[in-house]
């Protein structure tokens, strides 16, 4: 009978933990999912290098995890969400100065009243209300070290400024010009 139920548990303990690296093997893809799609649209200033290095991270963890126990698979774990951490904070600190700058471009006048409807204008000042605040929230996030949470809520002020500067019918600036595609419905 202490056989049976010391299996019982051993084999409960192993589910435990195989569930536990499911789980932190489908964080680390979405992490790395939300960093490639912001180098992808600001590749600038080495960024690609740090994508390509934690894409190598990913696929070492994907090959661990086929093939490896599950300590070996928790080890290469711990060294790719240590990699995505300081990746994350590089390129988050990047991507607060592209919306700051952006930011930049909504300080500028909006056109006349007769240029614009009431609802445009109503639809302007919500857009840069909202970049302006998820700016806000980011820079918090930032201070908290949650750099993944950051760098949502940074693309989230990215798209509402390029919304606003849209719906005021000005031409998205170059650098940005790639951002554009976080606009599109999905």
């Amino acid at each position: 009978m202490k056989k049976i139920i010391s299996i019982f548990l051993l084999v409960c303990f192993y589910q435990l933990a195989a569930a536990g690296i499911d789980t932190r093997k489908k964080n680390l893809e979405k992490r790395i999912r939300i960093t490639a799609d912001i180098v992808k649209v600001f590749p600038e200033n080495g960024m690609a290098e740090l994508q390509t290095s934690l894409l190598d991270k990913l696929k070492s963890v994907e090959q661990e995890y086929r093939s490896g126990t599950s300590a070996s698979v928790s080890h290469s774990l711990v060294q790719a969400e240590n990699e995505l951490f300081l990746s994350e904070k590089k390129i988050m600190e990047y991507t607060e100065t592209k919306a700051d700058r952006i930011l930049q471009y909504l300080d500028q006048p909006v056109p006349p009243a007769s240029a614009l409807s009431a609802k445009s204008r109503e639809k302007i000042t919500s857009y840069e209300r909202m970049a302006r605040k998820e700016r806000i929230l980011s820079a918090k996030y930032s201070r908290e070290k949650q750099y993944y949470y950051a760098l949502l809520i940074l693309k989230r002020s990215i798209r509402y400024s390029l919304s606003a500067m849209q719906e005021r019918g000005e031409p998205i600036p170059t650098d940005f010009s790639k951002a554009a595609v976080w606009m599109q419905k999905k």
